[in-house]
């Protein structure tokens, strides 16, 4: 009997094809257990070689900032930064640790902002343990302000001066803060992956003007893990660049400076790392700058340091506010607004 040539062709095909699926959909089975079980996602923290970084239960992306603290939770484990602290490390409905405050101070009170990195945001200590807390609890004591103050932690993980810039005109400015002190530094001369902040920030906003992917296409595995892949190897270690340049960090605070004198508020630098840029760019916008840890700091660094870490431990933190507090500058800063704020109450 002679067979017929187009219909065993096309019996070919469809046998290849059913194999063809039958393969894709065990890759694809295979391929949800193991994401399920070592959670792998598309970084989150491009830059921050920390795995623990990027677990989404505590950041989120975000186009401008790349990232930020989810708000309204409770960390606990799993982030390297909550891994000490039992009782956890509270993050307010607004994303900024510490309790809920309204996003409007109330009259006859000071609002101050404390902005930085992770050194601002507490790493690995309690909520009652961070310099900004303890800050105020220490500056109470003085009693010499005559209207209250209120402090807010705006330290965020990770965060360079590019960030800190887009974070300040986004989230901070619109809390309507009297004082903002700005400790960044030390995240801009980290070695950046494959490119540095300008870079991925042009990458995003391209992304986000450039061609959608259809949603559902995120739905298979399979896909995630080659997007994860792509990412990997397009953000990897090895370059012998930083994430900021020396001439953008200045350039950053500069900006945050003329951002918080356009909105009348009072503005110090707080340098934690390019000490030199904070002193620059300070001189020219006639801003004071203060070391965000004291002299004596680096002769106790063992004692007041997590180990093998470089964060401040509780008693660093403690350090460090006791320093802020009794500085005469910072002192007179906080009279002056707060005598201000008082005599435009009196007027209304």
């Amino acid at each position: 009997m002679r067979r017929n040539p187009a219909k065993s062709t096309w019996r070919r095909i469809l046998w290849a094809a059913v194999v063809t699926l039958a393969a894709l959909a065990l890759l694809e089975m295979t391929a949800g257990i193991v994401w399920k079980q070592i959670r792998w996602r598309p970084t989150v923290v491009q830059f921050d070689p920390a795995s623990e970084f990027h677990n989404r239960l505590y950041f989120q992306k975000d186009r401008l900032l790349f990232w930020r603290l989810r708000p309204g939770q409770i960390l606990r484990g799993g982030y390297m930064g909550s891994r000490d602290v039992t009782e956890g490390i509270r993050i307010s409905r607004l994303g900024f640790r510490g309790d809920d405050f309204p996003p409007q101070p109330a009259a006859g009170v000071v609002r101050i902002v404390f902005m930085g990195d992770s050194l601002t945001f507490g790493f690995r200590v309690k909520d009652t343990e961070t310099y900004p807390y303890l800050f105020k609890k220490k500056f109470d004591r003085l009693s010499i302000s005559p209207l209250p103050i209120e402090v807010i932690n705006a330290g965020v993980p990770g965060y360079s001066t590019l960030q800190g810039l887009r974070y300040l005109k986004g989230d901070v400015l619109p809390l309507r803060p009297h004082i903002v002190l700005l400790a960044f530094g030390a995240n801009d001369q980290f070695q950046a992956f494959g490119g540095d902040d300008r870079t991925y920030a042009e990458s995003q906003l391209a992304s986000s003007t450039g061609p959608k992917r259809p949603p559902w296409l995120t739905r298979f595995y399979l896909v995630r893990f080659i997007a994860a892949g792509i990412r990997e190897l397009k953000f990897k270690p090895g370059g012998s660049g930083t994430r900021v340049s020396e001439a953008d960090t200045r350039a950053n605070l500069i900006a945050m400076i003329k951002l918080c004198r356009d909105a009348h508020v009072e503005v110090v630098l707080l340098p934690d790392g390019r000490g030199e840029n904070h002193v620059e760019a300070g001189k020219r916008m006639h801003a004071p700058v203060i070391d965000l840890r004291p002299p004596e700091f680096e002769r106790l660094r063992d004692q007041l340091s997590i180990p093998d870490d470089g964060h401040p431990n509780a008693a660093g933190y403690r350090v460090i506010a006791e320093y802020l507090v009794g500085l005469p500058e910072i002192q007179q800063l906080i009279v002056k607004v707060a005598k201000t704020v008082r005599a435009a109450a009196e007027i209304l």
